[in-house]
């Protein structure tokens, strides 16, 4: 439809607008091409869901979030990698949206986060909270080491296989087994397509909201 786009990216517990000119307010960084990015940080996103894609590119498959935010008039592409633990997040968050048959056309809010975890500080939590009508939605998945007894009605993530050579060994990668988790990003990917039908079905046309500011940013 013409409206600017600005492609962001979750990283670093943050949502990140990357720009290959130098901008003020953005910080430079020398990517792993040896290139100079420059780069914006905002703590989270609020607009509307227009579309969810999820396509193949040189960093491998990708989730693409389309949404309007801050009026009408602008565009914003938010990407993520299908395996990475932001995808899971939103994968669950949507799968609980669509359960219980939720208006996705009203605004949603993106919340990155990133921290330590409490039990081991060397190992890094992060992900992304998805708050649809002002509340945080719950996941309808589980890690496939969750207990039966734990499950409180979440689905259980298929667990990952192990990649074995043609005489059945395991296939070792930095000291570990090489692990296939291919049906996670299938699941992903199926509740993504979901989460598109849903959005490209006949819905009511959604009326603008009183507190809109076509002028406001949505970040």
């Amino acid at each position: 439809s013409g409206l600017p786009t600005t492609y962001c990216h979750f990283a670093n517990g943050k949502l990140v607008v990357s720009s290959k000119t130098e901008r003020d307010g953005f910080t430079p960084r020398v990517n792993k091409k040896g290139t100079t990015v420059y780069e914006l940080f905002h703590d989270a996103f609020t607009g509307r869901l227009e579309s969810v894609a999820v396509e193949t590119n040189d960093y491998g498959t990708q989730v693409k979030l389309t949404c309007t935010g801050g009026g009408p008039t602008d565009r914003y592409v938010i990407s993520c990698g299908i395996r990475s633990r932001y995808s899971q997040c939103l994968a669950g968050a949507f799968m609980t949206l669509l359960n219980e048959r939720a208006d996705l056309t009203k605004p949603v809010t993106f919340k990155p986060y990133e921290f330590p975890d409490k039990q081991d500080p060397e190992r890094i939590v992060s992900g992304v909270t998805l708050m649809h009508g002002g509340q945080k939605v719950p996941t309808a998945f589980a890690s496939h080491r969750t207990p039966d007894a734990d499950l409180s009605g979440r689905t259980k993530l298929p667990p990952p296989v192990e990649v074995v050579d043609g005489k059945g060994r395991p296939v070792m990668q930095n000291g570990k087994p090489l692990l296939n988790w291919q049906d996670q990003e299938d699941l992903f990917a199926a509740t993504y397509s979901a989460v598109q039908a849903a959005l490209s079905g006949p819905v009511a046309a959604t009326p603008a909201n009183d507190n809109d500011d076509p002028n406001s940013l949505p970040f």
